[in-house]
């Protein structure tokens, strides 16, 4: 779990480096006002950081009862044991194998919950939300003389 962790502190900080290296400066108006609170780069760096952290959470909770239940398992597997204690160990063993394998099937639910792109694209594919259309409308060129609208 510490390899893990690490690994997860790495990987953040690779992340973060590189979003800054790709950092696209925001354009400035005359006025001197910054267009757009984030740039896309930003926006997905921090839709990562979210993913990864959620990834290191869900695997702290998929693995460490499966550590502790290996190492209650070699710390007791010599000693005498009655046979209702040898079920109730074999019942929560198996319990806590299930809840090992959690890991394995939240990452599409981690995906879903960090990144907006991909809950989108999920929404349009089930058609739960409209696609979007993009409007083209026609303007009409002036001169110098003022248009009337009616």
């Amino acid at each position: 779990m510490i390899v893990l962790t690490i690994l997860g502190v790495f990987i953040g900080r690779s992340v973060h480096h590189i979003a800054q290296r790709r950092r696209v400066v925001p354009a400035v108006t005359n006025d001197g006002g910054n267009h757009g609170e984030q740039s896309a780069i930003q926006k997905m760096d921090v839709q990562l950081t979210i993913m990864l952290f959620l990834d290191i959470f869900v695997a702290m909770i998929s693995f460490l009862p499966y550590a502790a239940n290996l190492i209650y398992g070699n710390i007791t597997g010599s000693w005498s044991k009655s046979a209702l204690q040898v079920a109730w160990e074999n019942v929560i063993g198996e319990i806590i194998n299930l809840l090992s394998y959690t890991f394995f099937s939240t990452s599409f639910y981690v995906s879903i919950i960090s990144l907006t792109g991909f809950r989108d694209q999920l929404l349009r594919a089930i058609r739960l939300k409209k696609p979007k259309v993009t409007v083209y409308s026609r303007t009409a060129v002036t001169t110098n003389k003022t248009a009337q609208i009616q």
